[in-house]
């Protein structure tokens, strides 16, 4: 928490409050994806109270003005298929989970198809898509 308030006056309390308040909660709810897909676990919460330093990490990643934006080109054919890959790894991860009952399996796919729309609906241009596709590959080790 601390890192995150230093950072986030570094970066600027309100100058960049509206994309803190969108990156805040994209990163919750691929954390919550995991989780379900995870089906819990102590990590996941540990790692929801350290979102914040990561938020203002994306800020402070974040083209400080339109200048500096190199990639504004049209991204919805590549956000596309970021969202179809998440929509592949939860029918995959739920299918062969045997912790899950077969009868809950089709309403958990329901459950996190919901979380994945919610992520897509949160993506509105390359700087978010770049590090919604970050994030998880450095918490989220799959194999």
């Amino acid at each position: 928490m601390l890192y995150s308030y230093f950072l986030m006056n570094v970066n600027g309390q309100q100058k960049y409050a509206a994309q803190r308040k969108r990156i805040f909660h994209l990163f919750p709810k691929v954390n919550e994806l995991f989780a379900f897909i995870e089906q819990g676990g102590t990590y996941f919460g540990h790692q929801q109270k350290r979102l914040l330093a990561e938020v203002e990490y994306a800020i402070y990643l974040m083209p400080k003005d339109k200048s500096e934006l190199q990639k504004t080109y049209d991204i919805n054919k590549q956000k596309q298929l970021y969202i179809q890959g998440l929509i592949q790894l939860v029918a995959d991860e739920v299918a062969n989970n045997e912790g899950i009952e077969p009868q809950r399996k089709s309403s958990q796919i329901k459950r996190l198809n919901k979380i994945v729309d919610d992520i897509n609906l949160l993506i509105t241009d390359n700087f978010l898509l770049r590090r919604v596709q970050n994030f998880p590959s450095n918490y989220y080790e799959y194999y």
